[in-house]
């Protein structure tokens, strides 16, 4: 088996070349991972506050998605999901694929919801683990 000027064997090398390559793409995919989860959205501190049981009300996002259900800067009442069954037509804030949403449940299938908003258009299914609190009351602004 033949060597280079500094003593290797050919798979010596390629191994040592192949290791570090390897190993940055797996650091990159975690960093990217990590960092897509603690990514702050618009709905991030509210989604805190469900996930440790509290009830709070907030203002209605900037958008129109929802309009005609839930308009800009409406003051929405959120309570934990808990133990509450989902179902259509429910507003629920959640999210699907890593985006945050206060959107309708349009199905229900076993363990995961598809959710979509006002005007007919699914974002997706996600699980109910993603959904995190239940819009109760809308109180409509002067807009």
């Amino acid at each position: 088996m033949g060597t280079n000027s500094h003593g290797l064997t050919a798979s010596l090398l390629a191994l040592a070349l192949a290791v570090p390559f390897y190993w940055l793409l797996g650091v990159s995919a975690c960093v990217e991972a990590s960092t897509k989860e603690k990514t702050m959205g618009w709905a991030t501190t509210h989604i805190d506050r469900l996930q440790r049981g509290e009830t709070f009300e907030f203002n209605a996002p900037s958008g129109n998605s929802m309009r005609g259900k839930i308009n800009p800067g409406d003051r929405i009442r959120a309570v934990p999901v808990g133990v509450t069954t989902l179902e259509p037509g429910m507003i629920v804030l959640c999210k699907v694929r890593g985006s945050q949403y206060l959107h309708l449940v349009r199905k229900v299938n076993g363990d995961r919801v598809l959710i979509g908003n006002n005007h007919g258009f699914d974002n997706g299914w996600t699980p109910k683990t993603k959904v995190y609190g239940i819009c109760t009351n809308i109180e409509r602004s002067n807009e």
